[in-house]
């Protein structure tokens, strides 16, 4: 039998996806699976993080995402940054055309240093629990920023998910999805999610009923929203883990909860900024 509170959550979703909707056809279209972007200079905040091709060394893949939250400062996924020799690799790319492919004139930035989260560990379930760290770019780049929230989202906020993930076909998109996911409450996410997969005070998970959620490769990506008041746009949650492969068959999402861990980045942003003004020059690693 289907928990009560898991039922009442469908039926809420099922209720917000056919009433209070101007344009309910727009809302579905943009949501069922994700939907391409084409918009000119949507999501200026998200950098992708890119390996070089196994089969083309010349050219590069989307391996995880990021955001930018200061002119050198990328948040991305703890374990997006596991492979110390991968890392020396990493192309940083901006999103100029909701495309991962590097042009001949394009500006893209390597890594300087990183802090990932001290209890961080990917071989301790759920490993999601501190998913998150800070890159510094080797170059400032006067791109648009987030804005670090003071608290969680409230429960079924409307916000964004994009990225260059695997689709729901098992295909690697060669433009950028996007989805509008609801929030749900750490009861919920607990209920819906395994103990193993999930850590109640440091994740929340998102969720609609149209399935739309993070796969391979939109790792370490931004959870965001636009607060109408004042504009800002906010960094809510960090990609860390869907639920498996194929990801179409499991429709949440499990972040890490940016105003959890806000301490980390305050820390974490001062500690790289401190080392680099120690410095004579730019070390690469």
């Amino acid at each position: 039998m289907i928990n009560s509170e898991i039922l009442m959550i469908i039926l809420f979703l099922n209720y917000v996806s056919s009433t209070d909707i101007d344009n309910q056809t727009e809302f579905q279209e943009r949501i069922v699976w994700g939907q391409y972007v084409y918009t000119a200079g949507a999501y200026p905040y998200y950098m992708s993080l890119l390996l070089p091709d196994r089969e083309d060394q010349n050219k590069y893949i989307a391996n995880c995402g990021g955001s930018l939250v200061e002119s050198r400062m990328v948040v991305t996924a703890a374990h997006c940054l596991m492979n110390p020799s991968a890392n020396k690799l990493y192309r940083i790319f901006p999103n100029y055309r909701n495309t991962p492919f590097i042009e001949k004139n394009d500006l893209f930035f390597k890594i300087s240093r990183y802090v990932v989260h001290p209890d961080f560990d990917f071989k301790v379930q759920p490993f999601s629990a501190h998913d998150i760290a800070v890159i510094l770019m080797d170059q400032p780049y006067p791109g648009v920023t987030l804005t670090i929230p003071a608290k969680s989202p409230a429960i079924c906020t409307e916000t964004k998910l994009m990225g260059f993930g695997i689709d729901e076909y098992s295909g690697d998109p060669d433009r950028m999805k996007e989805a509008t996911v609801l929030t749900l409450t750490d009861r919920e996410c607990s209920m819906l999610l395994s103990k193993y997969e999930y850590s109640p005070g440091n994740n929340f998970c998102t969720i609609n009923i149209q399935g739309s959620a993070g796969c391979v490769g939109d790792s370490g990506g931004p959870l965001v929203w636009e607060n109408p008041k004042n504009n800002k746009t906010y960094l809510f949650g960090v990609v860390s883990a869907g639920r498996g492969h194929p990801c179409h068959r499991n429709p949440e999402t499990i972040f890490v909860d940016v105003s959890k861990h806000k301490d980390f980045l305050s820390s974490a942003i001062y500690q790289l900024k401190r080392d680099e003004l120690r410095s004579d020059q730019i070390e690469y690693i």
